[in-house]
């Protein structure tokens, strides 16, 4: 889906911000999915109390999906300007500019909520 709306935005005339910096967001995401599976492997297990971390974690992703259909064409994990064609002010983004990232702040909290934390608290 990011690869064809990326083709029509820049078939609308639009091009690419941030080109540089997209690695080392591909590194961080790639490297927290590595360290769950170390945990994991390290024998985290879930605390009893996981269940409120896997809901929360459920939640936002209706969030998440609630922003890619807002933006439409214009959805992409990459940055992309698409000259006057203004910002999104439906769905989410009404109330707030980048609610995508509040999925992905969410998702590092609570997703190491639901193994990590039993080693430590001792739950």
């Amino acid at each position: 889906m990011a690869r064809r709306n990326g083709k029509w935005a820049i078939s609308q005339g639009g091009y690419e911000v941030g080109k540089s910096h997209f690695k080392y967001i591909v590194f961080i995401h790639t490297g927290f999915l590595v360290s769950l599976f170390m945990e994991v492997g390290a024998g985290a297990n879930p605390p009893t109390w996981w269940m409120v971390p896997c809901i929360i974690l459920i939640l936002s992703q209706f969030l998440r999906y609630w922003c890619i259909y807002s933006l439409g064409p214009y959805w992409n994990t990459r940055i992309y300007i698409v000259p006057e064609s203004g910002l999104v002010k439906k769905g989410p983004y009404r109330w707030y500019s980048h609610p995508n990232y509040l999925v992905v702040m969410t998702e590092f909290v609570v997703i190491p909520l639901i193994t990590y934390f039993r080693n430590i608290l001792g739950t």
